[in-house]
């Protein structure tokens, strides 16, 4: 349950830094902060996190970008890219955001492992 309240929670922060601010890279941020102040135990568990997070972040906000003018640019990206459906190019966005948010929480957690020993070792 509380991997999935923290991917609602890292979606809904990063759709806000996107949306005030406007910058892709801020999903980064977002999952790098998310990434630290879970502490989870598992590297694996925190890039799944981040992963799912942005994933489905980008898949919702690309299917309703396209969905009004019936994935017509979604088409011709997808033809630029030799892929056979539009579809197929809402799943790579999906990916791509989803690797850069897997690895920022991935290395977010990271760093809190870090300090929690360096505090124990002290």
């Amino acid at each position: 349950m509380k991997f999935i309240i923290n991917i609602f929670f890292l979606a809904v922060l990063a759709a806000l830094l996107q949306w005030l601010l406007g910058y892709w890279w801020l999903i980064g941020v977002a999952a790098f902060f998310i990434g630290t102040i879970t502490g989870s135990r598992s590297g694996t568990r925190s890039f799944f996190i981040g992963f799912w997070g942005i994933a489905l972040l980008w898949a919702g906000i690309a299917f309703v970008k396209a969905f009004p003018n019936e994935f017509l640019l979604a088409e011709k990206m997808a033809s630029l890219l030799f892929l056979k459906s539009p579809f197929l190019i809402l799943g790579v966005t999906a990916l791509l955001g989803g690797l850069v948010g897997g690895l920022a929480s991935l290395s977010g957690n990271s760093l809190y492992k870090m300090v929690v020993k360096q505090k124990r070792a002290i």
